[in-house]
């Protein structure tokens, strides 16, 4: 999704890389086939961190900003890193957990009775 839409990206004039990549998988290599762009998802971090991007390229974002895909890169990346798919997934589950439990609150005849108690009774 981060390289959704883009056909060519400036490196930037300044490139450091890392030595070790760890958890992270290479996205894209710069001119002289060091890591560029690493990144890693939510599933290979630890539990409840969010994903991940690393640009070594930092010169793109303030010295040629208009320059072959770079604001588009920038907003893939923003919208990746929100990681709305898993969201949406987690309300999904949501919403079928409140839906089970409604069944099965409704299957269970001595709650449909406190249910009716509870809402006759009101003043």
């Amino acid at each position: 999704m981060i390289t959704s839409g883009i056909v060519k990206l400036y490196e930037g004039h300044t490139i450091c890389y890392p030595e070790n990549n760890g958890d992270l998988k290479v996205l894209a290599t710069c001119s002289d086939n060091k890591p560029a762009i690493l990144y890693a998802d939510h599933e290979v971090l630890e539990k409840d961190c969010g994903r991940v991007v690393v640009d070594c390229g930092f010169t793109k974002l303030y010295l040629q900003w208009d320059a072959a895909g770079t604001a588009r890169y920038i907003v893939n990346s923003c919208i990746w890193l929100l990681s709305l798919e898993s969201k949406v997934m987690n309300d999904e589950e949501l919403i079928s957990r409140r839906k089970k439990e409604k069944r099965e609150k409704m299957s269970n005849p001595e709650n449909k009775l406190n249910d009716y108690y509870l809402t006759s009774n009101k003043p």
